[in-house]
């Protein structure tokens, strides 16, 4: 894939020469101090019509420069991405390096305080569609704790269209109900609309600015400003966090020049898109970002509803057919990379794609052969993986400090997988269930039977340990370990998964784990054998 360089976050049609104009000045000056042509594309990517997700869908170690909202920066992205800059805007709304959303009321209604929209409908330009079943499990206040899960979600959710309306709205979000819209301006279109049920929108204040200067002194007819939500750090413009230090450098130092560039087009083009500078003086850091959301996220929690957990009854647990389809995935993708990287070399991990778009890593233990004699053995001598598949809990579930779980947990990934032997483990295999939804994991192993594959692994793997005594208790809500046998199903390079024992484990809310509480909070534990004579064997081990 060629260098991407996108900036879809203000990408009006009314606006694209000037977005034009101000990306060939960058490029020119980034050429100028010595970054190669090839580099940066020629031709800046924009929207033409399609939905924000699929211009940012794009290889994030192929990306030289974009600008994207400050939730995916510390979430979804956060390992993908550099912090090169932050814009200073001229919109009313913004001060420095902070912006802020416009409330719009319909003109029909009256009052301007958060409680005068209490069970009122506010539109919403993306929640994203994998908030739908959200939508119905939690308070429409928790929706907009977005951090640090589904990071998909993140990316197509809004923090000036979601968080910063809740921030605004208080202890008045939970009443109020979300319906989306698709974008900030068919916001404004569904407010303005008398037959639509919404009367309440949040607009990025750069955005109301562009638009209102792109439709005339008519733009409010039908609506009314009722008044501003509070600040956080304007969009940031990011790199790969593949791009060297050097070139980190050179993209700044490009931005900073086009900042201060006296060509008029490039001045004119400035002020049509209200942007003053772009600050690179690293006064506006990662953490400035993550502070800010953080903070504001805590203050939805403290006005949420109370928490209610009871642990769940331990039932008979049915396997999930939808886990076992998933676990296919992942191992159709090591044997077709087995079948196109035969030489490949021990504890070399790789990037990958599943279908839908899901994200995907890979790494053998083992020459790439072993992998298929296991998953692709004789239906007569079936040999052994295991299987796991864990759910977040709800938003309202998380802790205050959720984003050092999620560092934690990624951060005990790694050192698993670091410290995973050819003597145990095959292949190890990581995947989305869903497009940036929660990963699972499949490992095949060496021994020739699932009960002597998870022992040794458990054996010979500390940070396992460390990860299901203090990392999972806090990062999952449930989790599901299928210990499988596998062989060739009918058809070339197909798998059947057998399943004999799942173990179900239960976590109370880590939220809870931040409070006293009477409640008890040790995980629930369910083992399930599919087949009666596995307990002897698994009990044995």
């Amino acid at each position: 894939m060629a260098a991407f360089a996108g900036l879809p976050m203000y990408d009006f049609e009314t606006v694209r020469t000037a977005h034009v104009t101000w990306y060939t000045c960058i490029r020119r000056e980034a050429i100028r101090l010595g970054l190669s042509q090839s580099c940066l594309p020629t031709a800046l990517e924009t929207s033409d019509g399609r939905s924000m997700d699929e211009v940012l869908t794009f290889d994030p170690t192929k990306m030289i420069l974009a600008q994207t909202c400050g939730l995916p920066l510390i979430s979804g992205y956060r390992r993908a991405l550099q912090l090169l800059g932050t814009p200073v805007y001229t919109a009313e709304g913004c001060s420095g390096t902070n912006y802020s959303s416009v409330i719009i009321a319909s003109a029909s209604t009256t009052g301007d305080l958060p409680s005068d929209f209490q069970d009122q409908i506010a539109a919403v330009n993306s929640l994203s569609a994998s908030l739908g079943h959200l939508q119905r499990q939690i308070p429409w206040s928790c929706l907009v704790h977005l951090l640090n899960s589904y990071p998909i979600l993140l990316l197509l959710g809004s923090l000036s269209g979601s968080l910063l309306l809740s921030a605004w709205l208080g202890s008045s979000a939970s009443t109020v109900q979300p319906v989306t819209t698709g974008s900030h301006a068919q916001s404004l279109v569904s407010v303005r609309d008398p037959d639509h049920p919404a009367c309440l929108a949040s607009i990025d204040a750069v955005s109301f600015a562009l638009l209102q200067e792109a439709h005339g002194p008519d733009f409010l007819d039908g609506l009314r400003v009722v008044g501003f939500t509070p600040a956080a750090p304007a969009l940031p413009y990011v790199t790969s966090a593949t791009t060297s230090p050097a070139d980190v450098e050179i993209l700044k130092q490009a931005l900073h020049a086009a900042s201060i560039s006296q060509d008029p087009t490039v001045m004119a083009a400035k002020q049509s898109l209200k942007l003053s500078k772009v600050d690179v003086s690293g006064a506006v850091k990662f953490e400035d970002y993550e502070a800010r959301i953080v903070a504001l996220r805590e203050t939805l929690i403290q006005q949420s509803l109370p928490i209610q957990y009871t642990p769940p009854p331990l039932t008979t647990l049915v396997v999930v057919e939808e886990d076992l389809n998933f676990l296919q995935d992942l191992a159709k993708l090591v044997i077709a990379t087995a079948r196109a990287e035969p030489n490949r070399q021990p504890h070399q991990l790789s990037l990958h794609e599943l279908s839908d778009e899901r994200s995907a890593r890979l790494v053998f233990l083992a020459p790439p052969a072993e992998a298929l004699a296991v998953l692709l053995a004789p239906e007569s001598k079936p040999r052994a993986c295991v299987g796991f598949v864990g759910d977040r809990p709800p938003q309202h579930w998380l802790a205050k400090d959720d984003h050092c779980t999620v560092d934690a947990c990624w951060a005990t990934d790694e050192e698993l997988v670091r410290n995973l032997s050819a003597d145990t483990v095959v292949a190890y295999c990581s995947g989305q269930r869903s497009p940036g939804g929660d990963w699972g994991n499949l490992v095949v192993f060496q021994a020739p039977t699932p009960h002597q594959g998870i022992a040794a692994f458990r054996t010979h793997n500390p940070p396992h340990a460390r990860a299901t005594g203090s990392v999972a208790p806090r990062y999952y809500q449930s989790v599901r370990i299928h210990a499988l046998k596998v062989c060739q199903d009918q058809g070339d390079d197909q798998v059947r998964f057998t399943p004999c024992r799942t173990l179900q484990v239960e976590y109370p809310p880590p939220s809870l784990l931040d409070n006293q509480t009477t409640v008890d909070l040790k995980p629930t534990r369910r083992y399930h054998y599919w087949q009666e004579e596995q307990k002897a064997l698994f009990e044995a081990t």
